[in-house]
């Protein structure tokens, strides 16, 4: 009797306890602002769930409509053959990707009856559910245990934080109004930063609905130009460093040691390249390394089944009906990619470059915009190439434009690049999206309704330097610890 009347007396609490909860279904679109302070090109949380299921680390389940429902589990095989859909665009099977998971969906409770307690400690989420934008691809939804992936991700994000090698934290919320603030993904979806729509509930009246639709309130930036604010690693105290790449016009006046009309660093290399002294590689992207697919020095690339390194520099002219050769002096645009370390106590800024890419005029391949791509290197080939050899020198034909430099004979090409001795201008620098200055600025322009001429290129280079410019000064914050 005694054990019959404890069960009943439990079964009222629990039934009291359900009554005193309500349920919200959520949805956060992680393409749209501020929502994209989630999402990451390198270590997203999205990516790390599907790898964690396909690793059977964590479980995924199928989204059945009811609530935090885990009764229908995906096995790895089946999620492995639903990852790949067919695409009525391209008329053939596409690979799914962590990417195209475009939207979250939270189930959670919301307690109504502790009244004293901040609004976000009276939500607990649930579950968490990643769903794809293609209708066609509708059924395609992960779900998961919130106390599991919580547990994952945030061990993922603590984990990243130790190894100095990973580009960004894994896992990781990066605020969109403070460079200095980051925290895990699982802390900033309980801090309710983010900018969501309610889709369904139950157990709340209409007056308590209104009154949640109205508590959601993200995390707002302070300052639009944050967005060309580099992304940062903290070495130290006082030390930062962060990644960074300069488009270099030879034919600017600054440059003239690197140009010399064609015969210094573009002919330097070509020849370096002919002797099989440096390596050129394929293009890859800014995060990946330099060292990728290795291009053949000759005309022709049997792997790619076009031009080698000297074959790029060859194309058809409709005037003389013959192939030809680019001038070397119609070669005037470089990209330096490198990492830029700053010391807030000393105040200075030292740049080390990784990789060096060249670029042909228009003309090459008339079908294609200006500039088409002709190799990447890998700086530390070359530098040691440039030392090894007296006669690769840089030197200045003007005396009077030399500035600060070296005496002429004493400065080759690594000296002018590692020094920083040249005129340069950002093209792209380290960011969570991975896109150069000219889409991030496009953005801008999008989300302020600025047009170009109220807000040219050129400005948003000179914000990304006076973010530089306020870390060496103190005025901001590393984002990596």
């Amino acid at each position: 009797m005694k054990y019959g009347l404890l069960l009943i007396f439990a079964l009222v609490i629990g039934m009291l306890n359900t009554q005193a909860q309500g349920k919200v279904w959520r949805i956060i679109h992680l393409d749209s602002f501020p929502n994209t302070a989630y999402t990451s090109r390198y270590g997203d949380f999205r990516n790390i769930l599907i790898q964690g299921v396909i690793n059977k680390e964590i479980k995924a389940y199928k989204r059945t409509g009811n609530f935090a429902d885990f009764s229908h589990p995906f096995t790895v095989k089946e999620l492995l053959v639903r990852l790949h859909q067919y695409e009525a665009m391209v008329q053939d099977l596409v690979d799914i990707r962590s990417e195209d998971f475009h939207t979250i969906e939270l189930q959670e409770t919301y307690d109504f009856i502790s009244v004293n307690k901040p609004e976000q400690q009276r939500y607990q989420i649930k579950s968490l559910a990643l769903f794809t934008s293609n209708p066609e691809w509708q059924y395609l939804t992960l779900m998961f245990r919130y106390e599991e992936v919580k547990k994952y991700l945030e061990n993922a994000y603590k984990c990243s934080k130790k190894i100095k090698s990973h580009s960004f934290f894994v896992a990781c919320w990066q605020s969109p109004s403070n460079p200095a603030l980051q925290m895990s993904i699982t802390q900033a979806l309980e801090r309710r930063l983010f900018d969501s729509r309610i889709t369904e509930s139950r157990y709340l009246s209409d007056q308590l609905l209104a009154q949640v639709k109205a508590s959601n309130n993200p995390i707002q930036p302070s300052n639009h130009h944050l967005i060309f604010h580099p992304d940062f690693f903290q070495e130290s105290d006082h030390l930062f460093h962060t990644k960074i790449s300069y488009h270099i016009d030879l034919k600017h006046l600054s440059n003239a040691a690197l140009f010399q009309e064609g015969q210094g660093l573009i002919k330097s290399i070509i020849e370096g390249v002919h002797k099989r002294k440096i390596t050129p590689y394929f293009f890859s992207e800014p995060w990946n390394k330099v060292v990728t697919k290795p291009m053949e020095p000759g005309y022709y690339d049997d792997y790619y089944a076009y031009g080698g390194f000297l074959g790029m520099l060859c194309y058809y002219d409709d005037l003389v009906q013959d192939s030809l050769n680019v001038p070397l002096y119609d070669i005037t645009r470089v990209t330096i990619q490198g990492w830029l370390k700053v010391d807030k106590h000393k105040k200075t800024t030292q740049f080390r470059p990784t990789r060096l890419t060249l670029w042909l005029p228009e003309k090459t391949i008339s079908s294609l915009p200006w500039p088409l791509f002709w190799a990447q290197f890998d700086f530390k080939a070359l530098e040691k190439y440039w030392r090894s050899n007296a006669k690769q020198m840089g030197y200045w034909r003007n005396k009077q434009i030399a500035g600060g430099l070296k005496e002429i004979g004493q400065l080759n090409f690594a000296d002018i690049i590692n020094e920083g001795n040249f005129k340069g201008e950002v093209d792209w620098f380290l960011n969570r999206r991975d896109e150069n200055l000219k889409l991030i600025w496009k953005r801008f322009l999008k989300r302020t309704g600025l047009s170009k001429t109220e807000f040219p290129l050129s400005k948003a280079r000179e914000y990304v330097q006076v973010h530089l410019d306020n870390l060496m000064k103190g005025d901001s914050t590393a984002t990596k610890e």
